[in-house]
Parts: structure tokens; C-alpha cells; sequence
């Protein structure tokens, strides 16, 4: 596996170089590391099968580029990768904990769907993901093994973790269609983060980023076009097409809408019909 180490700070890193003495019957230990990542880098797969790379989140939140989409991460997230792809992953700032694990059994015991939990007590999970990496420069096969199991259970069994298979929409497309389903009604950013598990500040960023647009622009430019939309094929009146397009009263439509087409809804009425 190949890590950009531009602007990384390695807490602890592993990388195992007896690749030739792997018991595939167990579970082997390929790579550990406690990281802290600001900005974008790379995770290149090996191509292989009977591989899993366990990302976990230990503070702060980012995204990971995952098969043409990216997935919000916060703080207490872990999500299972296979190692046939490669993975970019974003963030103003988080600190991380990874492990790729190999071996046969490992198709056994999880899905190769990807998939993301929510842990309901990440301090149990980080002493597991310590512990293999432990077990791994003690030499105790069986015990990596047994504590890869336990991860395992943990993950997939604990009713308490929530668990989901990645959808192929980001949080932001999520945004996104929620915005074109619902401009019409009250849309506040604050909640928009929330359901996305940003911060309002990170959540603009990203959305800019995505989009094209802030959130609140995206907003505007959807109401204004649908309420050209009415000006120009209906006969309703100022104040029922401001309300149908989400604006809060009459006054604030007329002076949004010159703002952004440089002319009155009236006066862009006239001009259109």
C-alpha cells in the first residue's frame, strides 16, 4: 500500500515485511497506523481479494472518495474497505486509525459490500485495533486472529453500533436532492449539516466544492427559476408565487428576485409574455 506522507503526522505506523510466512488459514496483520491527516491523500489497493482495510476515525470528521462518490466520516465512524480499489480521502483536519487485514477467512467472516458503522463505544474499538497490532509484534498469530474475530463481532453483532451499507449518494448529493425535493418549504443550512454530520462551516465548504455553488446560492438559484417558471406561465399573483417558491413575503421576493435577474418579477412578466 502506497500512503501520500506529505502533511502526515504518524503517531504509530506498521507495515509487515514477512508477507511470505502469512498462515492464510488465520488472519494476518498487513499494515497499522495512528495518523493525524489534514488535507487530501491517497490510498492505492493491492488488488486483493482476501483483504480488508478498517478505517476508523478517532476525532475531527472528513470524507473518503469512495467508487465515484464521497462519504462523510466523523468523529467515531469506521468504515470496511476491500483492497481492490483506490481511496482518496479529504479533511480540514482529522486524526485516524487504520489497519488492513488478509487472509481466507476474512471472506468469510464480513461482507464484501462496503460498509460504514457508527461505534457506540469507540474506546473499546481502539483498544482492539491497538491490540492486533500488539499481538502482531509479539509473534501471536492466534491471538491476532482472535482479536480480528473479536473487531469482527464488535462491528457486525453490538446492536448498539449502527451499521449501513454505503449508498452510492454522498451526504452532499443527499443534501442536494433533499433541497430540489423541498425548496418550496423553509430550508435552514444548520439542519442541512446536521442530518450530513459536518459542521455548518466544513458542510459549505464541501458543498461549494461539489456543487459548484454555496448552499444557500443553490437555494436561490432554484426558487428564482421556478418562480420565472410561474411569472411566465401562470396568471398568479406576486404574493402566491413568492410563497410557492419559498420566499418569506412578497417584499423579499421582489427584492431577491431584482437581485438576482437585475429586473422586478412585474417587470419580468411583461418582458416575458
Amino acid at each position: 500500500m502506497i500512503f501520500n506522507q506529505k502533511g502526515i503526522k504518524y503517531i504509530l505506523k506498521y507495515i509487515t515485511n514477512n508477507r511470505d510466512s502469512f498462515d492464510n488459514s488465520h488472519i494476518n496483520l498487513v499494515e497499522f497506523a495512528h495518523l493525524y491527516v489534514p488535507f487530501q491523500h491517497l490510498f492505492a489497493g493491492e488488488k486483493e481479494v482476501n483483504s480488508r482495510l478498517f478505517f476508523f476515525v478517532n476525532k475531527g470528521q472528513g470524507t473518503i472518495f469512495i467508487e465515484g462518490e464521497l462519504v462523510g466520516l466523523k468523529s467515531g465512524d469506521l468504515v470496511v474497505l476491500d483492497m481492490e480499489h483506490n481511496y482518496y480521502i479529504t479533511s480540514h483536519e482529522w486524526e485516524i486509525t487504520y489497519v488492513v487485514l488478509t487472509g481466507d477467512f476474512l471472506q468469510e467472516t464480513t461482507s464484501t459490500q462496503i460498509s460504514a458503522f457508527s461505534i457506540n463505544d469507540p474506546h473499546k474499538v481502539e483498544d482492539i485495533l491497538l491490540s492486533i497490532f500488539e499481538e502482531t509484534k509479539n509473534n501471536h498469530q492466534f491471538l491476532v486472529t482472535a482479536k480480528s474475530l473479536e473487531l469482527f463481532h464488535e462491528l457486525y453483532h453490538n446492536k448498539k453500533n449502527t451499521y449501513n451499507v454505503i449508498s452510492h449518494l454522498s451526504p452532499i448529493q443527499t443534501s442536494k436532492r433533499y433541497i430540489d425535493n423541498n425548496f418550496m418549504n423553509d430550508i435552514h443550512i444548520d439542519d442541512l449539516a446536521k442530518k450530513a454530520n459536518f459542521s455548518k462551516f466544513y458542510f459549505i465548504r464541501l458543498f461549494h466544492q461539489q456543487i459548484g455553488k454555496t448552499p444557500y446560492q443553490y437555494i436561490i438559484d432554484l426558487r428564482i427559476s421556478h418562480a420565472k417558471y410561474l411569472l411566465k406561465r401562470t396568471t398568479m399573483k406576486i404574493k402566491e408565487i413568492a410563497k410557492d417558491s419559498g420566499f418569506n413575503g412578497e417584499t423579499n421576493f421582489i427584492y431577491t428576485f431584482k437581485n438576482e435577474v437585475g429586473v422586478t418579477p412585474l417587470n419580468y412578466r411583461k418582458k416575458e409574455v
